[in-house]
């Protein structure tokens, strides 16, 4: 049996969306309330979810934690609420659930689209269109086995999985992220939230290029472009093959009006194979 399992904030956009296109290859649903004050509550409890609340205190692994020692079946499948399973994907999910070959944890491959004109439809919705990043993350695995979320931020359970690499299968089941579609409310909301923590996860991991690529996304959210550079090609000089700084210099320096760099950065970004179409 299966838990899909998500923490949450003001996510009244999307959640109830996010809720049905679960719903078909869930025997359990719990969701974590870090402090939403929009109609997210209020949306959830019209479904038959498992509903807890979490004093949020800056640190996401933790509250990913608490909600996997909620999950009480054998499988938890891990979502963001502006996340949706691909629809031709439900039966895959529901194979590797057998066990047969092994695997305690599956990899899915997310798609983030970077494109606005992306249009969500419906949830049966089977023509996604729009230019993506493509990112392999461990999103399914087994409950009971000691995985956890660890990380400042990107949070993983990757760490718990250090030793048992040969128990990680690749499941070729598809998520389609949509924080491009966010409305504007919820952007300036993500914004004040990097300023709470971004600054903090810098003081204490100054050489880790995910927490400078965050840096360099916070000054770009406020439109503080020479600093947004800055931090992502210091990222970058950390991790040359970071794709998200890769691709955010190149679209960073097309809006300060360097088109022709920033179209090359893109182009390498594609050369990668990570970016598509």
């Amino acid at each position: 049996m299966l838990t899909v399992a998500m923490i949450i904030k003001n996510e009244e956009q999307f959640i109830e969306k996010v809720i049905g296109n679960v719903q078909p290859v869930a025997d359990e649903i719990v969701i974590t309330d870090t402090g939403s004050t929009d109609r997210t509550v209020d949306i959830i409890k019209k479904f038959n979810v498992k509903l807890f609340h979490y004093s949020w205190n800056g640190d996401e692994a933790r509250a990913r934690n608490f909600t996997l020692s909620k999950c009480k079946t054998d499988w938890i499948l891990f979502i963001d609420a502006d996340e949706f399973i691909d629809i031709r994907d439900y039966q895959k999910i529901r194979k590797l659930m057998s066990g047969e070959n092994g695997y305690i944890a599956y990899r899915i491959f997310r798609r983030h689209y970077i494109d606005p004109a992306i249009e969500f439809k419906n949830l049966y919705q089977k023509d996604w269109k729009g230019s993506y990043i493509l990112h392999s993350i461990i999103r399914i695995f087994k409950n009971g086995e000691g995985i956890f979320f660890s990380r400042p931020i990107y949070v993983s359970v990757k760490d718990s999985l250090r030793d048992r690499i040969d128990k990680i299968g690749n499941s070729n089941v598809v998520f389609h992220h949509l924080d491009i579609l966010r409305r504007r409310q919820k952007k300036i909301e993500k914004m004040k939230w990097y300023y709470h923590d971004v600054f903090e996860n810098f003081r204490k991991y100054p050489g880790n290029p995910d927490v400078i690529y965050s840096l360099a996304h916070y000054y770009d959210l406020r439109s503080e472009f020479d600093k947004a550079i800055k931090y992502y090609k210091k990222a970058l000089t950390l991790n040359p093959e970071h794709i998200k700084a890769k691709l955010s210099l190149g679209l960073t320096q097309i809006m300060l009006g360097k088109e022709e760099g920033g179209m090359r950065i893109i182009k390498l970004c594609k050369a990668q194979k990570d970016v598509y179409p």
